[in-house]
């Protein structure tokens, strides 16, 4: 659980520190002399473009180096490049300060993902929505923390160096938690204690011999009338009651029944499934997966959930702003609206996966969030938007976690590979925001939030050609 939440929580700080550019965009602006379409260039397209080339690499490899270690890495790169972008002073320099913390925190996070994924003992829908949970989280407390830095006269500078500071201190915690892990534990010294007693066995005899005894025929201890010889037995009378194997079995010569052992293989319970996965070839990983059009209907419905995020809510922001007279502080309430219901549905979601299949949640939570984006483009009450907003955080919360968690499952043991696959669909998160900017400015507001009901329709369809993984081979009878 410890290991679960330390993963988790990164959604949260990812979501946190690339929030400041959105909150804080009219500082930013007004700072780096630059006017909307500038900001958008060097603030966003340039650094997720930049980024995604870093990460894919490094995604593709991940699967054959130490997760946690990745992490802490990741976190620690992120933490000096988000200093680095408190200290620039011109576009450029803040567009390659962007670019390495993009690139930082996507390790960070495909890193987490994948030990969540693998370890979760809910499988990688549950894995996924907890962090969904995080993230939304950190989206709600974005807007809070930075009205807090300028209430007490700081920027949008002093807020990127305190969450380097704050995401330097996480990676160095899970560096050290990491490191104590990879310490050999107390539960192997009975082990070693038998092999050295093993080892040592003719040693004694022969102090024996030199003391004076004298040396006996070599019969057998157990032929020997009258002689009882006491027999080692590391395994507990509990484990065996329950059928356990000793973990000192191998070394004392006990094996398996022979039923479950595999010709010219370990016992299985010694390799688990994700390991044996990871343990392929990365040539042959990848073309396995690239060959898998599931797949990539999956990751393309990934990319797509980038409309209900922070696009509906400068969207929704400025419809409350415009078309209903709000302010622009009241107007922000759009974004702490949709992450509470993000958060909320991504908890209330968790405990519906135990009866409702993902595929069918995913389709009832794109029809849900078509039905409140209808009322968010026809409503006339400022109040009505803000609600709907809330349940369509709800809703779209569901969106992301569960069409990504299917794409983990359909290449078990090689989230690395998917999150590799998932930069192909880089474009789509620099030309979706610009093309609904288009709709916006050509056609109005209305007709920019009605043009992102193209989610959940993805989604639909997604939902429509999804097939169950078939079931993993179990670690008994795997490759028998």
């Amino acid at each position: 659980m410890r290991w679960t939440a330390a993963f988790a929580v990164v959604g949260l700080v990812d979501e946190l520190w690339s929030g400041v550019a959105v909150v804080a965009a009219p500082e930013v602006e007004k700072f780096h002399e630059v006017d909307h379409a500038h900001y958008t260039l060097w603030v966003f397209a340039v650094p997720i473009l930049l980024s995604s080339l870093i990460e894919a690499p490094i995604a593709l490899v991940s699967d054959r180096l130490p997760r946690k270690m990745l992490l802490a890495s990741g976190l620690g790169a992120l933490a000096v490049s988000l200093v680095l972008a408190s200290l620039a002073t011109s576009p450029l320099l803040l567009a390659a300060a962007l670019s390495l913390a993009g690139a930082a925190s996507g390790v960070a996070c495909d890193s987490a993902q994948a030990e969540l994924v693998t370890r979760h003992p809910g499988g990688p829908a549950l894995a996924m929505t907890r962090w969904i949970a995080f993230a939304a989280a950190g989206d709600a407390l974005t807007p809070l923390a930075i009205a807090a830095v300028y209430w007490i006269g700081g920027t949008h500078r002093s807020v990127l160096a305190l969450c380097g500071v704050l995401l330097g201190v996480h990676a160095y915690v899970v560096y050290r938690t990491q490191k104590r892990a990879a310490q050999p534990s107390a539960a192997s010294k009975p082990q070693a204690i038998v092999e050295k007693s093993v080892d040592r066995a003719p040693e004694a005899e022969a102090v024996v011999n030199r003391a004076g005894a004298q040396p006996k025929a070599a019969t057998p201890e157990a032929e020997r009338p009258g002689h009882h010889v006491p027999q080692l037995d590391p395994q507990p009378q509990a484990a065996k009651l329950s059928g356990a194997q000793p973990p000192t079995a191998g070394l004392l010569g006990a094996q398996p029944p022979a039923a479950e052992l595999c010709a010219g293989q370990p016992p299985a319970a010694e390799l688990p499934v994700d390991e044996e996965s990871a343990s392929m070839p990365l040539r042959a990983a990848l073309a396995e997966s690239v060959r898998k059009p599931r797949l990539w209907l999956f990751l393309f419905g990934s990319a797509s959930c980038a409309l209900l995020d922070e696009v509906v809510v400068a969207l929704a922001a400025l419809r409350l702003h415009q078309d209903l007279g709000w302010t622009e502080s009241h107007a922000a309430l759009v974004m702490s609206g949709l992450s509470a219901g993000g958060v909320i549905g991504a908890l209330i979601s968790e405990r519906l996966l135990a009866s409702i299949s993902s595929r069918r949640l995913l389709a009832y939570a794109a029809t849900g969030s078509l039905l409140l984006l209808a009322v968010i483009v026809m409503a006339s009450s400022a109040w009505l938007i803000i609600s709907a907003l809330f349940l369509l955080g709800m809703t779209c919360s569901l969106h992301w976690p569960l069409v990504k968690a299917a794409a983990y499952e359909l290449v078990p043991g090689q989230p690395g590979v998917v999150n590799a696959l998932q930069q192909a669909f880089v474009g789509m998160d620099i030309g979706l925001p610009l093309l609904i900017g288009v709709i916006a400015s050509q056609y109005g507001l209305a007709t920019a939030l009605a043009s992102l009901a193209a989610e959940p329709v993805i989604l639909l369809i997604v939902a429509l050609y999804w097939h169950p993984a078939p079931p993993a081979p179990s670690a008994q009878n795997k490759g028998c």
